[in-house]
């Protein structure tokens, strides 16, 4: 096997590697972190990993495919309406399974509805990101009229938490402390089922479409289906998100599908790092938490933080926070290299001298 063919043989292997520690890593720090902060503290990460799912779905699209979807949010609000109206109405049986489920289902169908007919027509990028926009916003003015189904602007109080109970299994969420080993695991395995998906022959398929779709189209690829595919992924981790938000945070209200959830989620992709997966996820915990603590002094001075912090990542660092850690690393090994080439290049001048005066 030549060095060429060995390259890309193994380079999906070494990313998949990678990820994985970047995964455990995560686990890790996340474990260390719940098991000394109080409730509130774990409410507020467990609350800015559900929504770094919505971060890690645009990632997903823009990121290694390029569709600039801008009503992510869409999937997000449907998911939670979806559990909570299943957990009001649902009132003689456990609606947690099947409102995960239906919430996932439906995200991915939403997104598959606007995308198909939009792919197959080849509308430009910029008319399909005005187009996903315009779902949002028409979800939450229907969301905040729709008095008797939905709660209107007031929207929707959820007051039963999930119970995934099975015969012989019992696992109720109880508190809102039995939330963050939940939404951690969430976490994790979209992240793994993602870095699966881009490491992948597909995955690289889809950073070619990203580069230049018509060449990928003239190499006999079929690049709608693919992006429908990852559309229809990301519309379910979307959904999944939001049926997490609800029971979390008690409330389902119109504002879930609107403007600002979108843009924060495409804000933790610049500043994480685009395309890189775990860059979102760590800049949504990060910026989470310094908006916990910039509101309680002023929330101007939080937004006007959030703005520099954007602008500056843009211009210093293009990679974001996940590329400045590569970068970081791959420096560190470089020059742990030279060290240890440094040693042997004297040990071996060292032996010469002695065998010389012998």
């Amino acid at each position: 096997m030549n060095a060429s063919v060995r390259t890309v043989w193994h380079t999906p292997i070494r990313t998949g590697l990678w990820s994985a520690r970047w995964a455990a890593l995560l686990a890790v720090g996340l474990f260390l972190y719940g098991s000394r902060a109080d409730s509130f503290d774990r409410f507020i990460v467990s609350t800015a990993l559900v929504l770094s799912l919505l971060a890690l779905c645009v990632d997903l699209q823009w990121g290694y495919a390029g569709i600039l979807n801008l009503g992510p949010a869409a999937n997000f609000g449907l998911g939670a309406y979806v559990y909570a109206v299943l957990a009001r109405d649902l009132t003689d049986r456990n609606p947690t399974y099947f409102a995960f489920a239906l919430a996932m289902a439906l995200g991915a169908i939403l997104s598959l509805v606007v995308a198909y007919p939009a792919f197959r027509a080849r509308t430009i990028p910029v008319y399909y990101a005005l187009i996903t926009l315009a779902v949002a916003l028409i979800l939450m003015r229907w969301s905040a009229v729709s008095y008797d189904f939905l709660g209107g602007s007031n929207g929707l109080l959820v007051l039963r938490l999930p119970d995934f109970s099975l015969p012989g299994i019992s696992y109720r969420l109880t508190t809102f402390d039995d939330f963050y080993p939940l939404v951690t695991v969430v976490v994790l395995a979209c992240y793994l089922l993602c870095v699966a998906l881009t490491s992948s022959a597909f995955g690289r398929v889809l950073r070619a479409i990203r580069a230049d779709e018509v060449k990928v189209a003239t190499l006999g690829y079929n690049v709608a289906r693919r992006k429908l595919v990852v559309v229809a992924i990301a519309g379910a981790i979307g959904g999944l998100s939001g049926a997490l938000y609800a029971p979390l945070t008690g409330t389902a209200h119109p504002s879930l599908f609107g403007l600002a959830f979108s843009i924060q989620a495409y804000v933790w992709v610049a500043v994480g790092g685009q395309g890189t997966l775990i860059g979102p996820i760590l800049a949504a915990l990060a910026l989470k938490v310094l908006e916990n603590e910039l509101r309680g002094v002023s929330t101007d001075k939080y937004v006007m933080v959030l703005a520099a912090i954007f602008i500056l990542s843009v211009i210093f660092l293009p990679r974001g926070i996940a590329g400045l850690l590569a970068t970081t690393w791959q420096e560190a090994r470089r020059v742990a290299g030279r060290r240890v080439a440094l040693a042997r290049l004297h040990e071996l001048r060292e032996r010469r001298t002695r065998g010389s005066r012998v």
